[in-house]
């Protein structure tokens, strides 16, 4: 970290660091109760909070409030130059969008990029950056201290696409705050109870398929949807509406969402979506939920050996055959069941926020690129 400031910049004496989130949404809304936060957004938030303990931690972004929440400073990025100028910046993260170097002058000592979707975003000013910004991030990243990504597939992913060195790339997955998932009083399973919280592109129309199948065969069987309404088209939910052992309930908050996880049995997930990690996969797990998923992307490795995943190299038919058989097969055996649950258990009760910012201290503060 720096030691000297330039003359009239302020040095704070744990350093400062930064997070530039373009434009996503306002993580510092008047008031959090509620709010539901998913993926990027979600990481944003649990990293910055925990990296508290180490800096001063600043979150600029062009639709953030400026609010100070859980030693977080949010500030909008309006003023991201001149607070540059008037600060010693020891660590910029930018979050996704790389139209960063256009817009801003970066001053800081130490600057990672971390990608949360599979590639940068391109974005800038209603435009599409040339070529999806991959010049932009091959010419800047000589420039710059590392890369972080979510999972070793993601990694793969991203030099397959730009021309970088890998030695800049590291994997430091998500997390999830586990103390969500703890009560005083055990709350009981519900048998053959469901789960799907992901964005209804990302395989809900396969799962619904799928279910009424499982339901056949497991009369039991009921599906739970946790979602805003506006991802939602009205051939879904009245698909949705007219069925009785599925049962869309809106969107809940973080903390509302982790007790009905914990009341649920199984989470199936047969997407085709290239997942760079999945929170939510995590979150099932850390709830006790079987697991049962596409092995595609970084569900691999989130799910892993830790549950069932099913081979995508083949017909939509032949797939959502042997998905529903997976299904059907896991619940009629409740020993392996069981086993999964715990196992999936045990790995996430470590996938900790504060495991993950130290993580991420050792390496903002190593020699890094």
């Amino acid at each position: 970290m720096r030691t000297e400031a330039p003359d009239g910049a302020v040095n704070t004496a744990r350093g400062v660091l930064c997070f530039y989130v373009g434009y996503t949404p306002d993580l510092a809304p008047s008031d959090r109760v509620g709010q539901q936060f998913y993926g990027a957004e979600l990481a944003t938030v649990r990293l910055a909070e925990q990296l508290t303990r180490f800096y001063d931690v600043y979150v600029f972004g062009a639709l953030c409030s400026d609010a100070d929440r859980n030693g977080v400073h949010y500030r909008n990025s309006d003023g991201l130059n001149d607070f540059q100028r008037d600060h010693v910046v020891d660590v910029m993260i930018i979050s996704r969008y790389v139209h960063y170097f256009l817009e801003f002058t970066n001053r800081a000592a130490k600057t990672f990029l971390w990608f949360h979707d599979v590639l940068a975003q391109p974005y800038w000013q209603f435009h599409e950056l040339p070529a999806g910004a991959t010049h932009l991030v091959e010419n800047m990243m000589p420039g710059i201290d590392g890369l972080i990504v979510l999972s070793p597939w993601h990694k793969e992913f991203v030099l397959q696409r730009y021309d970088i060195d890998p030695a800049k790339v590291f994997v430091l997955g998500n997390a999830i705050d586990v103390t969500l998932y703890e009560s005083p009083t055990p709350i009981a399973k519900v048998p053959n109870r469901f789960i799907y919280t992901s964005a209804p592109n990302r395989g809900l129309d396969v799962l619904l398929g799928c279910f009424h199948e499982i339901h056949e065969q497991i009369p039991a069987a009921e599906l739970y949807i946790y979602r805003g309404s506006e991802d939602f088209s009205k051939e879904i939910l009245e698909e949705i509406d007219a069925c009785g052992y599925i049962h869309y309930m809106g969107a809940l908050d973080n903390v509302a969402l982790a007790r009905e996880f914990l009341t649920t049995d199984v989470w199936f997930y047969p997407t085709a979506w290239a997942e760079t990690y999945c929170i939510s996969a995590l979150e099932a797990q850390m709830a006790g939920c079987v697991c049962v998923a596409s092995d595609v992307a970084a569900l691999h490795t989130t799910v892993g050996d830790r549950g069932v995943l099913l081979n995508t190299n083949q017909s939509a038919e032949g797939f959502a055959r042997d998905a529903v058989a997976a299904v059907v097969d896991l619940l009629n055996d409740p020993v392996r069941k069981h086993d999964l649950q715990t196992r999936g258990r045990a790995w996430a009760s470590q996938q900790t926020w504060t495991v993950r910012a130290s993580e991420w201290r050792a390496l903002l503060e190593s020699d890094a690129g």
